[in-house]
């Protein structure tokens, strides 16, 4: 079962509770109070109008990590990293937001589109940003939650900004060495033929296979993989 109506798990170490049973997380205990410790007057008064505007969307709690305040429902919906000169805000969204404001988009899931804006000042947190907070706000709540939804293709500008990671195992192909996307993201990536792949930290282009409605990533030889090896593999599109 998925979605707001599963039980949550709570961590028997530090009592936070998560949506996915033994989701990986940290333990550290850490205020609100001690992330603010030390930060600018700017910074302190960018993130008071991003939490003034998540509290007209509804309830959620404030996790503080060490790089980061998270907010959270059933699941993590948005976070900010402070800086001296501004603050970055990261959101998730269940379709692509098309902005300029937007600086990098990640996809996680069929319904889970990662979005990062850049917040200068707190009027940068002007009502675009209050609704893309309060849908946000649903998503963590896991009600636009849907596993087996279609994805549209990325195009347009987004492309420059697309992001996507995804663990998966090598499989022999005709052509070699080559992984098998997640439906999802080969939905994503129907417009795109060249990526560039990383795996362990080595960043390589290559050339997207499309065979029988599956869409699968050539690995580099020289990485020393063989068939049967599980990786975590991170795509960006190549312009």
């Amino acid at each position: 079962m998925a979605g707001p109506d599963r039980p949550m798990w709570t961590c028997s170490r530090c009592g936070r509770s998560f949506a996915n049973r033994n989701q990986s997380h940290s333990c550290l205990e850490l205020s609100t109070a001690q992330h603010l410790a030390g930060r600018n007057d700017l910074a302190i008064s960018i993130y008071e109008a991003v939490v003034e505007a998540l509290e007209s969307c509804g309830e959620f709690r404030i996790h503080a990590q060490k790089t980061r305040i998270a907010f959270i429902t059933r699941m993590t919906f948005a976070g900010v990293s402070l800086a001296e000169r501004w603050v970055d805000l990261s959101l998730i969204s269940p379709t692509v937001i098309d902005d300029p404001r937007i600086r990098k988009l990640f996809l996680y899931g069929p319904t889970s589109w990662g979005h990062s804006v850049r917040l200068n000042r707190p009027d940068d947190v002007d009502e675009q940003v209050k609704v893309w907070l309060c849908l946000a706000l649903k998503r963590g709540d896991q009600e636009t939650l849907d596993p087996n939804a279609e994805v549209p293709p990325v195009t347009g500008r987004s492309l420059e900004l697309f992001r996507t990671a995804f663990r998966a195992t090598v499989e022999e192909g005709d052509g070699g060495l080559m992984v098998r996307a997640p439906d999802h993201v080969g939905e994503a990536l129907g417009l795109v033929d060249h990526v560039l792949a990383r795996v362990r930290g080595v960043e390589y282009p290559t050339v997207l296979v499309r065979d029988a409605g599956a869409t699968w990533v050539p690995v580099d030889p020289g990485l020393g993989l063989g068939a049967g090896d599980v990786i975590d593999l991170y795509l960006r599109v190549a312009l």
